[in-house]
């Protein structure tokens, strides 16, 4: 599985969410269709969302992340 993929699989296993992806060239849309064929266990879910933690538990509660 490819990156591009795996986020594509992650993105589609998250409750209430759907994925839209862009591409450039044929092939990155080929890749990416490729995604939904894809399938995450339980305990991949797990430590995707572990190692998530590094970044999201440094984050403040604010959904909007940029101020303008």
């Amino acid at each position: 599985m490819s990156l591009s993929q795996l986020a594509l699989a992650w993105l589609i296993a998250q409750p209430q969410t759907c994925a839209i992806a862009g591409a450039r060239h044929p092939d990155q849309a080929i890749e990416n269709a490729h995604a939904g064929q894809q399938s995450l266990s339980k305990d991949d879910l797990a430590e995707i969302e572990q190692i998530s933690r590094i970044v999201t538990d440094h984050l403040d509660q604010n959904p909007v992340l940029w101020t303008g």
